[in-house]
């Protein structure tokens, strides 16, 4: 299953390609780096563009004009959204019950 998260503002940008960090990051994952690397295939990416440097999550990552090819249907993970993993995905790996947290107002 090939899943997307927006990661604005959580990335750090990256200087070499004159990537901001305030620009919009949407990470693409899928359940195996065979499936994301069919996935990128077929929309024009290369596999050795996958971001490979965490073996147990490759991704791509999409900015700029490769936006385009985040289908407008699909639900993205919104950066609060993506935070919460995160830390659930660290107590667990802590072996920590994920406590609930207060509701914040808007």
């Amino acid at each position: 299953m090939i899943r997307f998260e927006d990661w604005t503002g959580l990335h750090g940008g990256n200087t070499r390609i004159g990537l901001e960090r305030s620009e919009r990051v949407v990470k693409v994952y899928a359940d195996s780096e065979a499936e994301l690397a069919e996935w990128g295939r077929l929309h024009g990416l290369k596999a050795e563009w996958m971001d490979r440097r965490r073996p147990e999550q490759p991704h791509y990552d999409l900015f700029r004009r490769s936006l385009l090819i985040v289908p407008p249907t699909v639900r993205v993970l919104t950066p609060a959204e993506v935070k919460e993993r995160i830390r659930a995905e660290r107590l667990a790996r802590l072996g920590k019950p994920l406590a609930k947290r207060p509701m914040q107002r808007r």
